[in-house]
């Protein structure tokens, strides 16, 4: 007998994240899981954290409860050839079909970057429907500007490489940053990603 999530697959998004960023994702997934079933959550405020429901967050805050399912992933496979180069392979990559997905990166490291980009490139070519890039940590975000000749805005570089993320069903991939050092840099990506 198929299940819920079979009959109806936007009912779910989809969360996969990098090996370092498993615990988050959890974290996220629990916190969802409690929002929906009605339990109170902490939202920060300037002065101290509110305990609110679903129902008081949308009436007070403008948060709607969603009835969407969020599933934690561990489909994706994160070896490397013996030359160090990444060996990446997507289990179930038909699941990916017509689904929303969230990735959550962090980019630690110049490898842990090129094979997370990877990843995140063949996410839209697998058919899904949307992608949330949720990224805690700009890592070139302090090097933004050129001070004088010689010198190179790597954060540019990275916002480049970024805003090449093919485009999803639903039209350009969100990337939610957490850490941007300054405003402009917002401004260094293309039209083809949505950068928060």
């Amino acid at each position: 007998m198929a299940n819920a999530e079979d009959l109806n697959p936007r009912a779910t998004m989809l969360m996969y994240a990098h090996p370092s960023m498993h615990s988050l994702a959890r974290s996220i997934v629990q916190t969802c899981d409690d929002y929906r079933d009605g339990q109170q959550l902490s939202i920060p405020t300037s002065n101290s954290a509110t305990q609110v429901t679903p129902t008081q967050s949308s009436i007070y805050y403008g948060y709607r409860p969603s009835a969407r399912k969020v599933v934690l992933k561990d489909d994706i496979r994160w070896d490397h050839f013996a030359d160090g180069f990444p060996k990446l392979f997507i289990d179930n990559v038909k699941d990916l079909a017509g689904r929303d997905v969230i990735f959550i990166g962090s980019f630690h490291s110049p490898d842990a970057i090129f094979e997370q980009l990877s990843v995140i490139y063949a996410i839209p070519r697998y058919l899904a429907r949307s992608v949330i890039f949720i990224l805690p940590y700009f890592p070139t975000g302090t090097m933004e500007r050129v001070d004088r000749e010689g010198q190179i805005a790597t954060a540019k570089t990275l916002a480049t490489l970024l805003s090449n993320i093919p485009l999803t069903a639903r039209g350009p991939t969100q990337i939610m940053l957490f850490d941007l050092h300054a405003l402009q840099e917002r401004f260094y990506f293309s039209d083809h990603v949505i950068p928060r």
